[in-house]
This record gives structure tokens, C-alpha cells and sequence, in this order.
């Protein structure tokens, strides 16, 4: 049923393609600048701690 729709319109197949595609990369994209955010969260969090903990201490 959609094949012969898809290729009735043409363009609209292309298009419906081209948006996969964009999707596909942004998701991609978010997936992988995503990813280094958490890490560097988690580092920040590790040295932040290990920076804070003696003058915490200390008021402790």
C-alpha cells in the first residue's frame, strides 16, 4: 500500500528520505555531544570533591 503510494510521489519519497536522514545525523550528533557532557560532568564532579573536601573538612 505505501510502496505504490512512494512511488507514485516520487518527491515526496525523496523528501521523506532526506528527513530520515537529517533525524538520523541530529540524533547522532546530540547522541555524541551528549555523551562527552555527562563525562566531563562526572570529572568536574570527581575534582571538585577532591579540590573541596579539605576546606570542608576544615569548617567540619
Amino acid at each position: 500500500m505505501l510502496d505504490k503510494f512512494y512511488r507514485k510521489n516520487g518527491f515526496f519519497k525523496d523528501k521523506v528520505f532526506r528527513v530520515e536522514t537529517i533525524f538520523f545525523i541530529v540524533l547522532c550528533i546530540m547522541g555524541f555531544s551528549i555523551l562527552p557532557f555527562f563525562y566531563e560532568a562526572f570529572l568536574f564532579q570527581q575534582i571538585w570533591s577532591a579540590i573541596c573536601s579539605p576546606f570542608i573538612n576544615a569548617i567540619d
